[in-house]
């Protein structure tokens, strides 16, 4: 039985330090162009470039081996909010943990392009059908489905 999310539980990081070496293009679907790594909740997971589904509310296959980068949000080497989300309960859970996380830890995206180092400034609870501005520069946003146990997304 597939149960449906009731919200997401949402991170709001933002930028401490970008470390950018030379520039190429911006990755494409299904791409691995890095990893996410959050010391705090024990995660180190790698990175792919999603699909467009993922900003149209729906899934990516790419979810079922690490974490995605939303392809409607900034890169983190570009201005603007950089969206990741991971699953929380299914397949390889990389974000099992992240209602754990706390004002001041850190997170670490590491691309070719560079490794940049946020800093977690709240953690949040969005019902689906809320909205917020996504568009800060300097932001990273973290999603999975709320509650535990849900499994839709």
């Amino acid at each position: 039985m597939t149960r449906r999310a009731v919200a997401l539980a949402v991170v709001v990081a933002t930028a401490l330090l970008s470390l950018v070496p030379t520039a190429t293009a911006n990755p494409g679907p299904g791409t691995q162009f890095g990893s996410v790594s959050i010391p705090s909740i024990a995660v180190n997971f790698p990175l792919f470039e999603g699909d467009s589904a993922m900003c149209d509310g729906g899934s990516s296959r790419t979810l079922n081996n690490g974490v995605s980068h939303y392809p409607c949000s900034a890169f983190p080497w570009e201005v603007g909010t950089v969206f990741i989300a991971g699953h929380r309960t299914t397949h390889v859970a990389p974000f099992r943990r992240l209602d754990k996380m706390k004002k001041g830890d850190r997170i670490k995206v590491s691309t070719r392009r560079g490794d940049y180092l946020y800093e977690v400034a709240k953690t949040k609870i969005v019902r689906p059908w809320q909205s917020f501005n996504p568009e800060v520069p300097g932001r990273l946003l973290l999603s999975t489905c709320y509650p535990a146990g849900s499994d839709a997304y």
